[in-house]
């Protein structure tokens, strides 16, 4: 097989002859194959070319990678892995056992990641919460409020280095690292990252970088989940399951809101769902936010001590009006992060594990201007609810935290945007609130609060997990109509003003597009390199006629891939038998080279995409094309091999659809089984 993975492909070897003996030198399997994965042949050999005494299989099998992973006989499970492959396609009851694990896992976690920012900030500042005690000197050290300008740098010298080494991924909110690897990776998350991630986000937040706790933990619960799954041996698919149920589990856990984090993996991270998902992830959830509430206790994260609600019909035309205007502060949020991180990356042509250090001795100087905006910021967001601020006085405020924020992510920094957007969402409703109070009898606090779904909602654009965090955090239940019409109005905004959210942007960025319809159609948008095996022939183009037709009549060979030669594979063109014969009727001599007749250069490069792959093949008369990598053959792709594809991955389908079966209907048919209708007839 040739190895793809190489960083130049490897060259084919070619069939030439030896002092007149025809001599074939074809692509051997990997010696480890089991017998059931052995190439095809029939019986009377005809797949098979004598060379020499012994005998060789022409290649007319699939690549290891794209082989269906159930072939062979399954009767029997020799492994721990298989035995659990086999626990959890036919008794997936187990699953609920590993959802559970996985809650109470991330649980703590969370718990962890909780007191690790409490205690930082302490170390760093002298208080729990900094924006409590704002201009305030170190709580126990004899220094001003200005030691503020070197608490992110003195982090930053810790977390720069880590994320360096062990955790690129770990820079930023995590979010969007998730969603790639559930929708693209089969859901593979290194465990180290929940590590890195914990411990970088925590020195961030309490360094003062101007960040929230929802991507961090979203990242560590997921990462939870794939680690667990990776260590049972489960399928992809269910991989898939529990990193989305460990995502959700760490906003249940951070926020104490389980429905939260339920429908926040389902819309944000897992998308295409079933029931048995859904009851999974609520399951995971459920066990992390009960988790989190034995250790921290019974807490809503936002205390406002009167029920909001909405005074007055009328009042929701402000209520619309905070979500279109939370539409473009959304939009205007995440423009400005990465416009501060593509500023950065210009300029910055330093070491990586250097990039926060430099950036947070700019954000330390900007503490001095914002002190308002260190760490998550909660008692800040408290007083804006209770109106104790100006308007001009919001502005600041909401001006301060999307750049400080922009900052802290855009100079390598971890931490997440959730909170950054609750708190801009809270200031623009309090601001419209306290604008509209002369003819409106609405609270600021109720525009406040719906101010924070609307804000939510217009950067990340998830209305269903905007209008239940708010309500879960806020214990405010009244404020579900008003919330859903804000939220409605921002996401309808945002996305008309951008098609990319602040958690795909990052995505897009790199060339992952999460929304692109392709992926979702059998080939998606892997290339040749991908797809090709070796080829089941390659012939030199020193070759004679007569020995080409005799290497080609006896491994039965439709086509045959020409090169120079085997040192310098570059590609010549393609010859079948049917040319070789027209050359002979035409009285050509037998010891004509192949280089002297009108070859086929039809080909592919490894870089093609599926739809210009399958063209080519179809309009190819040899129905096959070879691959190739800068002038040289690297491989070939048939037609056999595309519809061995599909039917492997149709048989696929229909054993995982058969695997879905419920605890009764085995039973059933177990039954059926040992007592047949005494009117069934076997038929032969």
């Amino acid at each position: 097989m040739l190895d793809n993975s190489a960083s130049s492909p490897k060259k084919p070897s070619l069939h030439s002859s030896n002092e007149g003996n025809h001599t074939a030198s074809h692509p051997q399997a990997n010696s480890g194959r089991t017998a059931a994965n052995q190439p095809r042949t029939t019986a009377n050999n005809r797949n098979t070319v004598k060379q020499s005494g012994s005998t060789k299989h022409s290649r007319t099998y699939l690549p290891q990678r794209l082989r269906h992973p159930f072939s062979g006989s399954s009767s029997q499970h020799h492994t721990f892995a298989e035995w659990v492959n086999h626990v959890v396609s036919y008794r997936r009851s187990i699953l609920v056992l590993i959802a559970i694990v996985i809650g109470i896992a991330a649980g703590f976690v969370c718990v962890l990641f909780h007191y690790l920012v409490a205690g930082w900030t302490w170390i760093m500042t002298g208080h729990p919460d900094y924006t409590a005690h704002i201009y305030e000197g170190h709580g126990y050290l004899p220094v001003g409020w200005w030691f503020v300008i070197f608490t992110p740098i003195i982090s930053a010298l810790i977390y720069g280095p880590i994320l360096a080494r062990w955790g690129e991924e770990a820079r930023g909110s995590g979010i969007p690292e998730v969603m790639l690897a559930v929708r693209r990776q089969g859901g593979r998350i290194g465990g180290h990252i929940a590590i890195v991630k914990i411990i970088c986000s925590s020195l961030t937040l309490g360094g003062g970088g101007s960040v929230g706790r929802e991507g961090p933990v979203v990242q560590t619960g997921a990462s939870i989940g794939s680690w667990i799954a990776q260590i049972l041996r489960l399928p992809r698919n269910t991989m898939i399951v529990m990193a989305g149920c460990g995502a959700g589990a760490g906003v249940a856990a951070t926020y104490n809101a389980p429905l939260s984090g339920t429908v926040f993996a389902l819309e944000a991270i897992l998308v295409t769902v079933n029931t048995q998902t859904i009851g999974l992830v609520v399951i995971c959830s459920v066990s992390s936010a009960v988790t989190a509430k034995i250790l921290l206790g019974d807490r809503i994260i936002l205390s406002i001590p009167s029920d909001l609600a909405v005074a007055a019909t009328s009042d929701m035309v402000w209520v619309a009006l905070i979500g279109i205007i939370a539409g473009l502060i959304g939009v205007l949020f995440s423009k400005t992060m990465f416009g501060f991180s593509d500023l950065y990356a210009r300029f910055y042509r330093g070491p990586t594990w250097a990039k926060p250090i430099v950036g947070a001795c700019i954000l330390g100087p900007m503490l001095l201007v914002f002190p308002y905006m260190y760490g998550l910021g909660y008692p800040i967001q408290l007083n804006v609810l209770n109106g104790n601020y100006s308007l001009w006085f919001l502005v600041y405020l909401l001006a301060g935290r999307i750049i400080m924020t922009s900052l802290t992510i855009g100079f390598g920094g971890s931490g997440g945007v959730f909170a950054p957007s609750l708190f801009n969402g809270a200031c623009l409703g309090a601001f419209i609130g306290t604008l509209v109070t002369p003819i409106s009898s609405t609270s600021i606090a109720t525009y406040g609060v719906i101010g924070m779904g609307a804000g939510f909602a217009g950067a990340a654009r998830l209305p269903l997990s905007a209008v239940l965090i708010i309500v879960e955090m806020t214990g405010q239940y009244s404020l579900i109509l008003p919330l859903m019409l804000a939220t409605a109005f921002a996401t309808v905004v945002s996305r008309f003003l951008s098609r990319k959210t602040i958690f795909t942007e990052k995505l897009a960025r790199r060339g992952a597009n999460l929304d692109d319809p392709v992926y979702s159609t059998l080939m998606a948008s892997r290339t040749a390199k991908q797809f090709m095996s070796e080829p089941p022939l390659v012939l030199s183009q020193d070759t004679t006629i007569s020995e080409a037709a005799a290497i080609m009549r006896t491994s039965h060979s439709p086509a045959a891939p020409i090169v120079r030669d085997e040192e310098h594979p570059l590609f010549v063109g393609c010859v079948s038998p049917l040319m070789i014969a027209r050359a002979q009727q035409r009285g050509l001599s037998p010891y004509t080279p192949l280089s002297e007749l009108k070859l086929d250069k039809t080909h592919v490069r490894d870089s093609f995409l599926p739809s210009r792959i399958l063209r080519t093949v179809l309009d190819s008369p040899l129905q096959a094309v070879p691959v190739l990598h800068e002038g040289e053959l690297v491989g070939w792709i048939s037609q056999e091999d595309l519809i061995r594809l599909v039917y492997l991955q149709q048989t696929h389908a229909i054993e995982q659809r058969e695997a879905q079966s419920s605890w009764g209907s085995r039973m059933l048919k177990r039954w059926e089984e040992k007592h047949p209708h005494p009117n069934s007839k076997a038929t032969g």
